[in-house]
């Protein structure tokens, strides 16, 4: 037997068992009125705390030294449009460091790592104004150790006190270092 049970958001069949009494039924449908209230909750909760956010104003001479982190497992088909939209930032130059951990990768990760590292040296300017060769560096791990052990040898090697984390397959919007720092301005 098939008992059709009506809430307010549609119809639900409920396959009746001998042994599903009405109480069982009512207590079925008082749990699904709990869980559309919760959720209800929850979502007014989400507009109540967005009347209280105020965005933070941008500073552009706030620019504290950031390193950016790429571990790597895998991702020949993105790492280097990753890498090139971590190092094309509006940033100081003097001020950012990108860091790619590769994952001991079995395909060609590593190579094409190598290969956008050595575009980017060959397309600096003449007078190396953005002096990519002290601004990207390349680790291999020599043992796949997992996503967190890459991320934490780019933390060691980090040479600045902030630290982003990007996904290998991930792409940075030109501005996004400079907007995520702003927080960090205000010591509290």
């Amino acid at each position: 037997m098939i008992l059709f049970v009506i809430i307010r958001h549609g119809v639900f069949p409920l396959k009746i068992r001998s042994h599903i009494t009405p109480a069982t039924i009512k207590v079925t449908i008082d749990r699904l009125y709990l869980y559309s209230i919760i959720a209800a909750m929850f979502l007014l909760t989400r507009y109540l705390f967005a009347t209280f956010y105020r965005p933070v104003r941008i500073d552009p001479n706030y620019t504290p030294g950031v390193s950016i982190i790429i571990p790597c497992f895998e991702e020949e088909e993105w790492i280097q449009r990753t890498v090139h939209s971590c190092i094309n930032q509006d940033y100081p130059v003097d001020k950012l460091e990108v860091i790619v951990v590769d994952d001991c990768s079995k395909d060609r990760s590593a190579e094409r790592v190598e290969e956008i590292i050595a575009k980017l040296k060959e397309a600096d300017t003449g007078d190396h104004a953005y002096r990519v060769a002290e601004r990207i560096r390349f680790f291999r791990q020599s043992a796949n150790l997992g996503k967190r052990d890459a991320m934490a040898r780019g933390a060691r090697e980090a040479k600045h006190e902030l630290l982003v984390f990007v996904d290998s397959d991930s792409f940075l919007d030109p501005f996004a270092v400079r907007n995520i720092v702003q927080p960090f301005k205000d010591k509290e």
